[in-house]
């Protein structure tokens, strides 16, 4: 809920999830730029700019790939339209009446190795700013810290986020039933099959990561991965 000129700077969604955005009433400006855009957007540090529309875009010293930009989406949203943002656009939105909108982030099959790559990217930027300490006792450990304040989520977590999901799945599948969503929709075996199929794929890098490796937090675990990863396959001999 926002006034007339109140505005959202340029940024992608949480977890590089998908979102869509209904405006209940008010209009809505929003610049969109598909993956890959946004490193024309950002400074010589790497920094991503606040205001995509900002004039000092123009200084090439500041911002060197600013002239490479060749991609980009403009759309006016009136009262009681949707906008679908696919995963990793980065975005920014302007209030252009007093606006009240409803919004939902999610993450699914289609998307689980976008939110994967993004949180290895994350955790490498992290990395970076804190190279100087390396020689600490505890370094990923502290690293992953960082990420979880800075993501929102660290690997431990993901991995959690990934067992529950799987484990769902996997309960309908034993139980032959499907899962009931909002309302009346359903997750049918296709739907849940896929999903675990997507899911396999990300369990498989995820325990081969070097980062996923030097934190061993598996040991403490009940659900290893291992065990989730054959309980999948089963389905699919």
């Amino acid at each position: 809920m926002g006034p007339k000129g109140s505005w959202t700077p340029l940024h992608a969604d949480v977890f590089t999830s998908f979102s869509w955005s209904v405006n209940v009433c008010g209009r809505k400006r929003w610049l969109l730029f598909p993956p890959g855009e946004e490193l024309c957007l950002q400074d010589r540090f790497g920094q991503l700019i606040y205001d995509a529309t900002a004039p000092e875009l123009q200084d090439e010293k500041k911002y060197p790939r600013y002239k490479e930009l060749c991609s980009s989406e403009e759309i006016i949203q009136e009262t009681g339209e949707a906008i679908f943002i696919p995963s990793g656009w980065h975005h920014q939105v302007w209030n252009l009446e007093d606006t009240i909108s409803i919004n939902h982030n999610w993450v699914n099959g289609c998307n689980i190795e976008t939110m994967w790559a993004s949180l290895k990217d994350n955790l490498m930027a992290v990395k970076k700013e804190v190279e100087d300490c390396k020689d600490m006792e505890g370094w990923d450990e502290h690293c992953q810290l960082i990420l979880q304040a800075m993501f929102g989520m660290n690997y431990e977590e993901f991995y959690s986020f990934l067992t529950f999901i799987g484990n769902k799945r996997l309960d309908s599948l034993r139980e032959n039933k499907l899962i009931l969503l909002f309302g009346n929709w359903q997750l049918g075996r296709n739907h849940i099959l896929f999903d675990l199929e997507q899911l396999k794929r990300v369990l498989i890098t995820f325990i081969k990561d070097t980062d996923t490796r030097s934190l061993n937090f598996f040991k403490n675990l009940d659900n290893q991965p291992e065990q989730l990863i054959k309980e999948i396959e089963h389905y699919f001999v």
